[in-house]
Formats: structure tokens, sequence, C-alpha cells
């Protein structure tokens, strides 16, 4: 099986094309059959990789109870940096080998070729309203469900309530409120509506809803249209909206973005969920301060004309080539399924499983947006393509031609099928 492996690994990560020779050769590690039984008295040891140091508390945390449920079964949390991190679980052979290992949803299709990626045929994710639908289809490539969703980062609109402005459903409906706002005596308003326009993922937002990429499961070429009518339509709006509420990368970070909502002079901010813990706790910490305020989901553009959000999903993958697949499967799910309400403490992420609210806060429009959002890309042909769209989103905020832009996009995406 070793050597079986080394091949694997010179074939992929050496030669592009033996990538794809490779997969050959392992579709059978990328099957399950059934699931042998686990003794309860006999002594498992599994290895756990993650390369994220904030994964660690959380993990740590969760085997204060795992280690309760399963005495007999000892899990090495073991850390390596993300860089060639695939690369690096494929050669990891013997005692050091990556039963369990952490990864990007968007990577999988690397995983999967490399051979490294056991399909998931634990039940409790075929059953319905446990994980949102993205969490399932981030974890899918090629219709096989191959990772464990474990937690995620979307985007949504924190509403500051103490103004009594109410919460529009469409940002033209914001449009139109914000000239009739009336500040009373001892508040100070800086912003009715910001947000960091060097976060590619928030101006994501905006052409979300009318672009189509890489289809439902993010691992489809033939499905890209972003230079459409409707998607240069949506970004001129989106253009429009920053001069109309004077967002500017030069006048608005996410630092300033934070304290301006923190300190209670922010209306509208549109962040993503991994900010709401420390924003939260920065509005607690001043007392003095400190207002009440919700989580929204970011209003559509206009009346039929919606907005989207860009997820990133980290999961859980099982490798074929682990001492003890069944052992590590019930490692994997237990991280994702069992302990997922410590993921929020720990992490500052929201947990794929679906919550009701975290530590009070309602947090269904966080799931909401998440729910609706489209997937990352899996297809390692366009690694860089959020780079190119984070570089177009720039160019559009300098005037640049937008239906230009956006051909650009589409005819480099065609390129890179050919």
């Amino acid at each position: 099986m070793k050597s079986k492996r080394i091949v694997c690994v010179l074939m992929v990560f050496i030669l592009t094309a033996g990538m794809w020779g490779c997969k050959g050769k392992n579709e059978k590690e990328n099957v399950t059959a059934s699931a042998p039984t686990i003794s309860s008295t006999e002594k498992y040891e599994i290895n756990l990789y993650y390369y994220d140091n904030a994964d660690w508390a959380y993990f740590n945390a969760a085997l204060e109870s795992f280690n309760k449920d399963y005495p007999n079964i000892t899990v090495n949390l073991k850390y390596t940096d993300a860089s060639n991190y695939i690369e690096k679980l494929v050669n990891n052979n013997n005692d050091n080998v990556a039963d369990v290992y952490v990864l990007q949803s968007k990577d999988i299709e690397k995983a999967y070729l490399a051979g490294i990626a056991r399909v998931n045929s634990e039940g409790i994710y075929s059953e319905k309203g446990v994980f949102p639908q993205r969490a399932l289809d981030d974890s899918t490539y090629k219709d096989k469900l191959l990772g464990y969703p474990l937690y995620f980062n979307t985007q949504v609109m924190l509403y500051n309530n103490t103004f009594g402005l109410g919460i529009p459903t469409t940002f033209d409906e914001l449009k139109e409120m914000s000239n009739n706002i009336e500040v009373s005596e001892g508040k100070v308003l800086e912003n009715i509506l910001t947000w960091n326009l060097d976060d590619m993922r928030l101006n994501y937002l905006f052409m979300g809803g009318s672009a189509d990429i890489a289809g439902k499961y993010g691992d489809d070429k033939n499905k890209f249209s972003i230079s459409s009518q409707a998607v240069n339509d949506n970004l001129t709006y989106f253009k429009e909206l920053t001069r109309f509420y004077n967002i500017t990368r030069t006048n608005v970070t996410a630092d300033t973005v934070t304290a301006s909502f923190a300190a209670g002079r922010t209306i509208f901010a549109l962040v993503n969920s991994d900010d709401i813990k420390n924003i939260s706790s920065s509005i607690s910490a001043n007392q003095e301060t400190a207002f009440e305020y919700k989580i929204e989901n970011v209003p559509d553009i206009s009346k039929g004309n919606k907005t989207a959000a860009l997820s990133d999903t980290t999961v859980l993958m099982v490798n074929p080539y682990s001492k003890n697949p069944a052992v590590a499967s019930l490692v994997a799910k237990y991280m994702s399924y069992d302990a997922a309400e410590l993921i929020y403490e720990n992490i500052g992420s929201f947990s794929a499983r679906k919550m009701k609210d975290v530590h009070g806060v309602d947090c269904s429009a966080v799931y909401s947006m998440y729910e609706a959002s489209d997937v990352r890309i899996k297809l390692m042909d366009v690694g860089d393509f959020y780079v190119k769209l984070d570089i177009a989103f720039h160019n559009i905020c300098d005037d640049g031609d937008i239906a230009a832009i956006t051909a650009s996009l589409q005819d480099y995406i065609t390129k890179q099928f050919k």
C-alpha cells in the first residue's frame, strides 16, 4: 500500500496530467464499504491533522467529552502548517498517517484526486434539517459526499436598532429610508450603511444572485456565467451604492467598520459571520455605549433581484489509508456533529450543524444566508479566480469599465478549460 501511495504522490504533485491519471488508480479508495463494528474494549489510536492554530482550542475541548464517551480511543492532535498541506498528508505513513484531517471545502478536488478522500456514509448527514444543504453541497465532489462539515463563514448584515430605522428587505428600500433619518439628541451617527470594500466576499454579495460559478457543487466546468447583462447591471448598482454612502477603500477598513458599529455609530454593517463574536464582545465591553443589535439577512438589491453570499466551509476528511477508517469516521462525525455546540465559543465561527441561537443571540439569519449562498469553486484549474475577482472589484470601484472587466473574467475562465 505504501508503494502505491508513493506512486500517487509523484503523479499528483509533480505532473499535472498525472493527477488525473492517479484518480483512476485510486478510485476504489474513495468508496466506503459497510463499516465494521468498533469494539468498546480494543484500543485504537487516531491522528487528527489541522493547519489553523485557532482549531486547536475546539478540538481540545471536544476531546474532553469524547474521551469520556470513548475511553478506548486515543486521538492525537497534530499540527502542520498550511504550506503544501495536502502533499504532506499524502506523504505521512505508518504511525504518522493522517487518519482524519481538516480541509477547506474548496480543496476537496485536490484531496480526492490525491486518493486521500473517503466517502462519508454516516447516516446523520442524510437526515433532514440537521445540516444546511449548503454544508452538504460544499462537502460533495462529483456527487460523492466526502467531507464532514465542521464550520463556515458567510456574510450577514448587523443592525443597530436604537436608531429605530427598521429593517429593509432591499437596498432600494434602504436608500429611500436613508432620506428620512432623524438622529435624536445625544446620539452620533457616522454611517447608515458601511462595509469593507477590500473584502472580496462582501463585494461578492452584489453579483452572487446573478452569476453562475461552477454550478451547485462548485465542480462543473460547464457552468460559468459571469459577464451577463444581469451581472453587469448589479455591479453597476454596487458601484453606485458605494458612492451613495461614501464608502471607499481609503476611508473604510475592516477595523473602522467594527469600531464604528461596536460604538453604536453605524446603523447597518455588512460583515462576515466570523467577525460577529469579536464585534459582540466589543459592544459588551463598553457598558456606557452598549446597545442591542440584531443579525439580519443581507437585503436584496431590489424586488426580485437577489443578493447572495459567498460562503467558505471547513470540513473534516477521512483518509482511506487510515489505520482504522471506521474509527476515523467516528471521530470525524463526533467533531462535526456531537460536539458542535463548542465550536462558536472556541473558534468564533458558526458550526455547520444548525443551531437556533448561540450564547442567547438569534443566529437564524446566519444560517439563512449560508443556506442561500454560493459555493466556492473546487476546480484546481481556476484556483486563482477569486484573486482576479478581487482585483476586478477594485477596478470597478476605481471607475473601470464594468462590461470589459467581466468579459475579461469570462475569457479567462474559457481559456482555462480549453
